[in-house]
């Protein structure tokens, strides 16, 4: 997504609001023209078609992410996550052919709608790389990468959920809801959706 550095950026382009105009006739033969919605947003639209046009890296969302579990810490016997409840999420992402830069992030982005938890930070470190994990929006974490680059095939785990307390999915039954990666390959904050980010499952709770 093109922002400034670690912007939130209006959701990753998961939704477009587009304004829209009606006619209605004001008398016979005189169509009025009407602005748009009030509820219109055209200054995200503009970030939009602004990020579309934006040039990107060859190592922006390089890699792959894949879903090594996903446990909900609810009432289900059979650890569904269930709405409204908690669950954890322990997602590998892999370096890409061409390296994450010393200076560029690695993004976890859940869904911004219907009550997900915001990931939280900390800081884990590993031999030669700082990790410095940041929540730099509602339901967005950013992972900058510092003390050298990532090589390509290296492994970054992230925990969404670590806590006690797992992370709060959902309010709503929702089938393949996309946990998105996505990745600054060259430090210029400009990030790119991973293809392969993985999709989870929300099930109803028993009807009360």
């Amino acid at each position: 997504m093109g922002t400034s550095r670690h912007g939130p950026a209006a959701l990753l382009s998961l939704g477009l609001l587009a304004a829209c105009s009606g006619e209605e006739s004001s008398g016979p033969g005189t169509p009025t023209e009407h602005p748009g919605s009030p509820s219109a947003r055209p200054d995200i639209v503009a970030s939009l078609e602004e990020d579309l046009a934006t040039l990107r890296h060859p190592a922006d969302g390089g890699g792959s992410v894949r879903l090594r579990s996903a446990v909900g810490l609810g009432t289900d016997p059979k650890g569904a996550l269930v709405a409204g409840q908690h669950g954890r999420f322990v997602l590998v992402y892999e370096v890409g052919p061409e390296g994450i830069a010393e200076g560029g992030a690695l993004y976890l982005q859940v869904s911004p709608f219907w009550g997900w938890d915001t990931p939280q930070a900390q800081l884990p470190e590993a031999p030669g790389v700082e990790l410095l994990p940041a929540t730099v929006d509602r339901q967005l974490l950013a992972v900058e990468i510092q003390g050298r680059a990532l090589e390509a095939g290296e492994q970054v785990e992230i925990v969404y959920g670590a806590g006690p307390a797992g992370a709060r999915v959902d309010r709503y039954r929702d089938y393949e809801e996309r946990l998105w990666i996505a990745v600054d390959g060259d430090g210029d904050g400009v990030r790119k959706l991973v293809p392969s980010s993985p999709t989870v499952d929300i099930v109803a709770a028993p009807a009360a």
